[in-house]
């Protein structure tokens, strides 16, 4: 039989509530990986920075956003419904809430589309008027 030559556990379990706060900081602060690395403790048990953990993370991040670490895609395929949806009770509640962002937004762009043309149409009646 032979030995696994991968090292094990080298890894730290990082929760995803560290994950988000990091993927955060990247995009809207700029930080480096360097940086967060510092900031967040991410390092191996070895000692060495974990950029290839950190650009999944983000590649998650700006894929599908913080509910790319509320559901768990690894594992038992228990954890989806039939129509591909997550089955925790906490990805479900969150989606839901960015759903109804989403919602809210798409009503307010669409209101200030109309309000704008209004202002752009009464422009051209004043410019008429002159």
């Amino acid at each position: 039989m032979k030995k696994d030559k991968r090292v094990r556990g080298i890894y730290k379990k990082v929760p995803d509530d560290i994950k988000i706060k990091v993927c955060k900081d990247h995009y809207d602060n700029h930080m480096s990986y360097q940086e967060l690395g510092k900031k967040y403790n991410l390092y191996t048990k070895s000692g060495e920075l974990m950029e290839s953990t950190m650009l999944g993370w983000f590649r998650l991040y700006r894929k599908m956003g913080e509910a790319a670490f509320l559901i768990h895609r690894q594992g038992n395929r228990s954890q989806y419904g039939k129509d591909g949806e997550p089955t925790s009770e906490k990805a479900k509640k969150r989606i839901k809430e960015l759903r109804e962002e989403n919602e809210k937004l798409r009503l307010q762009v669409e209101y200030l589309k109309k309000l704008n043309a209004l202002v752009q149409e009464n422009r051209k009646k004043e410019k008429f008027i002159k």
